[in-house]
């Protein structure tokens, strides 16, 4: 038995854009405030943004297919055929272990939940540590108010299914707000491979056309549904876009050679609005989780990749068992041909027919081998042993194994092996509280009725 196909994730260079331009920070100062040739610059590089993402979006789009159990039938736009085969000669069987590693996963990294501590700076100074007391108290209740926890929890899900996540820390009607973006939602600028080096990026989402008009009434005659189509999740196909059109926003910080920044929400028809970066701390409002970090990579890549293969195996097997199963494991008549009628006897499977003397006799076979239940079960734990998933963690003593010690022993183990994705976690709460506490700074004000 082989694997169906080998799947290379050695996703296109962001070098390779079918047009190249040069940084936003350098071309602004060229056009100063042309709203139309900034608007083509912007409409450009999302294109190319875009453009180098697609190997990466495809194979994300493919992992996600499998978590929700989606792992034959082919999940390319235009195929609306759904591939259940029931037929006992050919069955289709899947034990979902992509979604049972993701799921164990995020539990994992749940169980981790840092302690999150402010610390005056005089530990003397009385004001200082009310100070210190009243943002621990401000950031947890916002934290459990907009569930920050849950979100979390989300951008680990994302991560581990397409590489990386993306948590928004910023201030929206009047408060702190969060939101998590995917990597096909959140498109970083080109030619970057590391995080710091990062000036911009542009969201992409889908808005309602009679709400954009709503809110930027001054344009209400150019904002246009959009035409083409959209990928969506619940039934993976390309939909045509209805009543709804692209809106863009592009962040770009502040730095030297732009010290303005600038925050500039658009659609495929024009610029809707553009502000100075908003943010006194002059960082970009988001923080990134990454699942795998390869060398020279700006973007994270899944541990779902590395499953993939083993977990298509693994139905293969299954598949071949249950087909064994299905059509050898049924108790067998051997009777000479044309001594009865098939049909009185249940069906063809149920029946062997041959030609010559014999008397009629029924036998029971085997249909599957002991030795495929251990390559199943080999299977099994390389699937778990690649995702970081050992039989500790669901709660399984392995064998041979009872005292105590041994056990707590195993789990510091597989604490080890995390310890460095946990130390990044902790780095990605600790700066999502640090931003949440830079806006409190710079738009809580004592008379706003926050405080009792």
């Amino acid at each position: 038995m082989t694997i169906s196909h080998t799947q290379y994730d050695a996703f296109s260079s962001d070098y390779n854009v079918s047009k190249a331009q040069k940084e936003f920070q350098f071309y602004i100062k060229e056009v100063d405030s042309d709203y139309e040739r900034v608007h083509q610059w912007l409409k450009q590089d999302i294109e190319n943004k875009v453009q180098a993402a697609r190997g990466r979006i495809d194979v994300f789009r493919r992992n996600l297919a499998m978590y929700k159990g989606i792992q034959y039938r082919s999940y390319e736009s235009r195929d609306n055929i759904r591939d259940d085969n029931l037929s006992l000669r050919n069955p289709r069987m899947c034990i979902n272990y992509v979604y049972d590693m993701v799921e164990q996963k995020v539990a994992q990294r749940a169980r981790n939940k840092p302690g999150i501590a402010f610390i005056p700076h005089n530990q003397d100074e009385w004001k200082d540590i009310t100070n210190s007391k009243t943002a621990k108290m401000l950031c947890d209740y916002k934290a459990k108010e907009l569930d920050l926890d849950g979100k979390f929890s989300e951008s680990d899900k994302i991560s581990f299914l397409q590489g990386m996540a993306m948590l928004d820390i910023g201030y929206t009607d009047g408060d702190v707000s969060y939101r998590v973006w995917r990597p096909d939602e959140l498109y970083f600028q080109l030619r970057k491979r590391r995080m710091d080096d990062v000036l911009e990026y542009t969201t992409l989402e889908y808005a309602s056309v009679d709400e954009l008009k709503a809110l930027f009434p001054e344009k209400e005659f150019d904002i246009r549904e959009s035409q083409g189509t959209y990928f969506d999740y619940d039934s993976f196909e390309e939909k045509t876009v209805q009543g709804y059109t692209r809106k863009y926003t592009f962040w770009h910080k502040p730095t030297k050679f732009f010290p303005e920044g600038c925050k500039i929400v658009f659609c495929d028809e024009c610029i809707l609005e553009w502000l100075t970066f908003p943010y006194i701390d002059k960082e970009l409002p988001i923080e990134v989780l990454t699942d795998i970090d390869v060398i020279g990579e700006l973007h994270g890549r899944p541990f779902v990749n590395n499953i993939v293969q083993a977990q298509r195996h693994h139905n293969l097997i299954t598949s071949a068992i249950a087909r064994d199963h299905g059509v050898a494991s049924a108790p067998k008549w051997i009777v000479p041909k044309g001594a009865c009628s098939v049909n009185t006897l249940n069906n063809d499977i149920t029946v062997v027919e041959y030609s010559g003397p014999r008397a009629p006799e029924l036998r029971q076979n085997n249909p599957t081998g002991q030795e495929v239940f251990m390559y199943q079960d080999k299977l099994e734990k390389y699937i778990g042993q690649l995702s970081g998933i050992y039989a500790i963690s669901k709660g399984d003593v392995p064998p041979r194994i009872s005292a105590a010690s041994a056990l707590m022993f195993l789990d510091e183990q597989e604490q080890q092996r995390e310890s460095r994705a946990i130390a990044k976690r902790n780095r990605f709460f600790r700066n999502t509280y640090t931003k949440t506490l830079s806006r409190m700074k710079q738009f809580y004000k004592a008379g706003d009725g926050r405080f009792a």
